[in-house]
This record gives structure tokens, C-alpha cells and sequence, in this order.
């Protein structure tokens, strides 16, 4: 006998089949106790109980109506009756198919253009009998008080939405990388965060990293002005590294040794196409803080401090020996092709 799952409703697994006791009148699943209506599990009893009479399942009664309705078709079918499709036949375990709403909601969208055409049909809003008139015009299967509260929602006046202030003239951009150690979701401390860095006058570009808990900022503000729009939203940080961003485009294509410096950091993106071989496809709000394409300025900063250990190191500062080139190997020779195999006599010739 195969080892099944006894219940879907516990997901437990039974050792031995005939550890499930039989189903009969007032009897519970072996493993979530449950009475045998509720249970959905259709058992591969042992051959020693056959015989017995147990109550069905749920599941088995569905397949046992699945092949009724089945064998319903073929018998119409055969006679020639006028047969509808085929029936589908659900194994056990399978989702009931849903059930038909009578009178379908209606979605969004729906409501909506149902109040855009109420405040056609309403004209100005002052207008006597505003509300008879917008009832008027909602189709009748849409609910009018709805329609009604969505118009007067969407005619109500809206705040403009803050434009971003424009950065002081003259001010550099500087690339600042910061850990924000209270950081743990994204949608309300990574809101948080990206809203308070995105009202500071002069930001250019601004990524959150929730696992890393960094966030970084291209802005003509100073660092002590990062830190203190965070900790008016109740997120402290510090500043892990500061690069200036003026007069340094974009790289045409990612840099191989960038991309591995930063992997073996930890300081890419799980998903990112980087990982490879191929370009960052992570778009202006690039979380891989050291990508040469879209922060230019923090990677140029990291190689170039590189550079500078490795000038001081004297091991890497080593002369390096330059082997001769290989001798070219000689040229390829075509073999001959065999001979052509001699004629075999013929008998009686």
C-alpha cells in the first residue's frame, strides 16, 4: 500500500495504512479527529476490509457524482439524444468549480464610468435635484447608491500633489549610502524612508534595500540634512559611504569586475540579471549599490580606492613578466582518401 496523506485539512502523514481505523457511523479521522463528512481524504483501505461497508467521503461522493453524470452523457448520447458537452470528470482532491453569481458585481472600473455618466446626465453640481438625477442615469443593474458615493467622491477636491523642490543653484550632487538599522518592511518603514529622502529639495534618485537596511540617495543636500529628514520620520541612521555624482555619465555596459567586487560584498540584488552575465535590468531605482551603470559615481569611487591599496601593496606593485608568445602550430594537412576498393569477380564470367 502507497503512504498517503490522511486529511488535507491536518496534512499529516500515517505510517502504515491500517493505522486508519474504519470509517463507520460516529467515527473520526485517525489523524486530525475529524468525523468522516469532513474528511477528505479518499483511503486505500487493505484488502482484509473490502467487505465492510464504510461511509464515503467527501471526495468519494464527488467522483462517485462525477461518473454518474458521465455515464448520464454517454447513455444520452448513445441514444441519440440532444447531449450537451461532457461533463468534466474532477479527480479526487480537486476544487469544486465556482458557482455562477446571479448578479455579477460591479467592478471599479464600472463604477466609475457609471459616475462619469451620472455627472453628465447631473450637469453643474449645485443643480436642484442632483441626486434623483444621478440615480437616473446608473444602469439598473448597478446599485445607485454607490454609483452616487463615487461620484461624489471623485467631484470632491483633491489636494495637488507636492511637486519635488527644485535643488539650490550651484550645489554639487553627492551619492550617499546609508544604513538605516530600524528598517524592517517595505511597506511602511521603505515608504517612510523614500518619502522623507524624496521631499528633501535637490534629490535626484532615491533606493531602498529592506534586507540590507541601506538606503541610498543622489541629492544636492548634505549629510547632515539626509540624517535629519530620517530621524523626523523615526528612522536614525548613518552614513556608510559619501561619493560626489557631478560630471560622471552612465556606463555603456556593466563591468565584470565591478559586478564580482560587489557580489562577494553581498551588495547585489538577489534577482538582478547582473548575476548572469548580462546588463542590470533594475531601472533607476537601482538597489545594487555598487552598479557602474546606474550609480556611476559610487563605483568609480570604489575602483579607485582600489586602485590606491593596490598601488601601496608592494606584492601588487610587482613588476609582472610578460611569457613570449607560443609558436604557431604548423598547418593542417588534408589526409588522401583510401583507394578504391577492386571489382569482385563474378561467377560463370
Amino acid at each position: 500500500m502507497r503512504e498517503r496523506k490522511c486529511c488535507t485539512e491536518c496534512s499529516r502523514r500515517r505510517r502504515k495504512v491500517k493505522e486508519c481505523k474504519p470509517r463507520g457511523p460516529g467515527r473520526k479521522c485517525w489523524t486530525c479527529q475529524k468525523w468522516n463528512r469532513e474528511c477528505s481524504f479518499v483511503h486505500d483501505y487493505p484488502p482484509a476490509l473490502k467487505g465492510l461497508v464504510f461511509e464515503l467521503s467527501r471526495e468519494e461522493k464527488r467522483a462517485l457524482e462525477q461518473q454518474r453524470r458521465h455515464d448520464a452523457w454517454l447513455a444520452a448520447a448513445g441514444g441519440g439524444g440532444a447531449a450537451g458537452p461532457v461533463p468534466p470528470l474532477q479527480p479526487p482532491g480537486a476544487p469544486s468549480p465556482k458557482r455562477p453569481r446571479v448578479a455579477p458585481r460591479p467592478a471599479s472600473h464600472e463604477i466609475a464610468a457609471a459616475a462619469a455618466r451620472a455627472a453628465l446626465a447631473l450637469g453643474p453640481r449645485q443643480a436642484p435635484g442632483g441626486a434623483e438625477a444621478a440615480a437616473e442615469a446608473v444602469p439598473p443593474h448597478y446599485a445607485a447608491e454607490v454609483a452616487i458615493l463615487a461620484f461624489a467622491a471623485a467631484s470632491a477636491p483633491r489636494a495637488p500633489v507636492p511637486a519635488r523642490p527644485p535643488p539650490p543653484p550651484g550645489a554639487p550632487t553627492t551619492s550617499l549610502l546609508i544604513s538605516v538599522p530600524d528598517m524592517m518592511c517595505a511597506a511602511s518603514c521603505g515608504s517612510a524612508v523614500r518619502g522623507a529622502l524624496d521631499a528633501l529639495a535637490g534629490t535626484e534618485l532615491v533606493g531602498v534595500n529592506i534586507p540590507r537596511k541601506l538606503a541610498h540617495v543622489r541629492t544636492t543636500q548634505d549629510a547632515s540634512a539626509i540624517l535629519g529628514a530620517l530621524r523626523g520620520v523615526g528612522f536614525p541612521g548613518s552614513v556608510v559611504s559619501e561619493a560626489p555624482g557631478d560630471g560622471i555619465e552612465p556606463a555603456a555596459a556593466p563591468v565584470a569586475a565591478e559586478f564580482a567586487l560587489a557580489d562577494s560584498l553581498g551588495l547585489l540584488v538577489e534577482g538582478c540579471n547582473a548575476r548572469t552575465g548580462g546588463p542590470c535590468n533594475c531601472g533607476p531605482s537601482c538597489m545594487c549599490h555598487f552598479c557602474p551603470e546606474h550609480h556611476p559615481e559610487r563605483s568609480a569611487k570604489l575602483m579607485e580606492e582600489l586602485r590606491r591599496a593596490a598601488a601601496a601593496a608592494p606584492a601588487v606593485a610587482a613588476a609582472v613578466t610578460v611569457s613570449p608568445p607560443a609558436p604557431a602550430a604548423p598547418p593542417l594537412v588534408a589526409p588522401s582518401p583510401p583507394p578504391p576498393p577492386s571489382p569482385k569477380p563474378v561467377p560463370g564470367a
